[in-house]
């Protein structure tokens, strides 16, 4: 159910979200802040796929998600959405010099979009 920050651009971004056949649950801004990293850590259990979708708001070209084998990857701010494993040891960093933040949330793929983390229906 939605709570009161899920208004303007918050509500249209899970609207549109939704429409895609992706079911939005625990939606949330996360900030990190510049020259810090998180912990290394799972979302789920190992043997449960899962992913979080990512929609970058602001963030710099010195912030990164990195697995454990060493893999990094930027995601850029260009009004795309990413989905990303979070059942994999992972961790995020900003070494930038300005906050990184993301629109990030759990989803239920209800059309089988994904590879990963499908609908029970």
């Amino acid at each position: 159910y939605p709570t009161e920050i899920c208004h303007g651009y918050l509500a249209e971004v899970i609207e549109k979200i939704s429409a895609l056949g992706f079911g939005p649950h625990r939606v949330r801004i996360i900030r990190l802040t510049a020259g810090l990293a998180s912990s290394w850590h799972r979302d789920s259990p190992e043997n449960i796929d899962a992913v979080r979708l990512h929609l970058p708001i602001l963030t710099n070209s010195e912030c990164f998600f990195e697995i454990e084998s060493g893999d990094r990857e930027h995601i850029p701010a260009t009004d795309q959405c990413f989905l990303v494993r979070v059942n994999r040891l992972h961790r995020v960093v900003n070494r930038g010099s300005t906050d990184r933040f993301h629109i990030v949330m759990d989803v239920r793929d209800k059309n089988h979009f994904s590879e990963f983390h499908r609908a029970q229906l």
